[in-house]
């Protein structure tokens, strides 16, 4: 059905020379190949002055809602690319999916990002009894940052996709990670192109690892055992695991953002399957 495999076209993609607007355009293309469900399955709608995507159609389970912050190393990435996985989650688990289309950087820096994502979950705590978040890849670090706000309320549950937890990145380079498409170039544009100040890598707002106070819900951490994340997730779950309760889930030969690919592997739909069960 496809001439190349999700690696290999992800490894043509990061090697292009593409501008950042027409990046955007390809990543979504991209991940959109490979779902199953269309653009018309989410519908745009505001929160809170937010702009964002729900599923379209109604769930059996209406006093439950999932808080998806997507993901694309803060610059690429949007609730219609990640529409496979959106969908999907919400098709299993029967709730409905709020997705979040928060400001892309360079176009606005840290900390906007969070204060979007925050305005639209303090909406949902006052409008549903359960809220749970999942954080994809890039989203994960923002979901961890709006965890770690002043007097907030915590979901009933979290679940973190392959999250970058430490931006410094020190430890992605322990190791030649050919098995990911994600370079190490790539891994330190993104500081570069989330944080107005680079010294801020050492806040614990966008290096989560380095809160030694952090306490979590109930939390699911997925990552594949291909990224050049791998590293830095570990250390973020073996600092956090003695004081929260987290089930880290190991993915044997997957590479970053793998849950997209849902038309070509098997893996992406189990792992959905797995998110689904822990928030159910």
């Amino acid at each position: 059905m496809y001439n190349q495999t999700p690696l290999e076209i992800m490894k043509e993609f990061s090697a292009s020379s593409f501008s950042l607007s027409k990046a955007r355009i390809r990543l979504d293309e991209i991940y959109g190949n490979f779902s199953e469900f269309g653009v018309q399955h989410l519908v745009q709608e505001t929160i809170s002055g937010v702009d964002c995507y729900t599923t379209n159609y109604k769930p059996s389970k209406i006093n439950s809602v999932i808080l998806f912050v997507h993901g694309g190393g803060f610059s690429l990435g949007s609730s219609i690319g990640h529409r496979h996985v959106i969908s999907r989650i919400s098709e299993l688990t029967q709730y409905k999916i709020i997705s979040v289309e928060y400001s892309l950087s360079p176009d606005k820096k840290f900390p906007s990002q969070i204060h979007e994502v925050e305005s639209v979950y303090q909406h949902l705590l006052e409008n549903y009894g359960c809220v749970y978040i999942i954080g994809y890849t890039a989203g994960g670090n923002i979901a961890l940052s709006l965890c770690q706000l002043k007097d907030i309320i915590l979901p009933k549950k979290l679940v973190l996709v392959s999250p970058p937890t430490n931006l410094s990145f020190i430890n992605s380079y322990d190791n030649d990670y050919s098995g990911d498409w994600v370079t190490h170039e790539k891994l330190m544009s993104l500081p570069k192109n989330y944080l107005v100040d680079m010294l801020d890598i050492a806040n614990p707002m966008v290096s989560p690892t380095l809160n030694n106070n952090l306490r979590l819900p109930e939390t699911l951490l997925q990552v594949g055992e291909n990224e050049i994340l791998l590293p830095s997730v570990l250390e973020f779950y073996n600092s956090k695991k003695a004081f929260n309760k987290i089930t880290l889930s190991l993915w044997e030969n997957m590479f970053h953002g793998w849950h997209n690919f849902g038309l070509a592997l098997n893996s992406a739909e189990n792992a959905i399957k797995e998110i689904s069960e822990f928030v159910s």
